[in-house]
């Protein structure tokens, strides 16, 4: 897969000021991610990016879908989130949390490593 396509990272979210920040980390790593803004455009593109990054906003109600497991899901949230983001991660089953910060995942995803 070319990880440096405009498809290797999908950011969903609804927080206009989360996106703003995703975006800014995605230049900086000089990658064009696919912006899906709402929970039908995230399952259209579960499985076409090799990263998914979903805001705090929508992993709660994609637990209600039941997507079916992938690897490459971060979930981000603002330090506000605290415990109660932690709390979503374990609630949604299918959706990871890593140790990893995305801005080191997304280098990871475009250099193949």
């Amino acid at each position: 897969m070319d990880t440096t396509s405009p498809t290797s990272v999908l950011l969903a979210t609804t927080n206009e000021v989360l996106l703003d920040d995703l975006l800014r980390l995605a230049a900086a790593a000089s990658i064009t991610p696919l912006v899906e803004p709402d929970l039908f455009g995230l399952r259209r593109s579960w499985y076409s990016c090799s990263l998914v990054v979903v805001g705090r906003d929508l992993a709660e109600p994609l637990t209600g879908f039941q997507p079916p497991h992938r690897s490459g899901v971060v979930v981000v949230g603002s330090a506000r989130d605290g415990d109660d983001l932690i709390a979503v991660l374990g609630a949604a089953g299918t959706i990871g949390d890593s140790s990893t910060p995305p801005a080191k995942r997304w280098r990871t995803a475009r250099s193949g490593r």
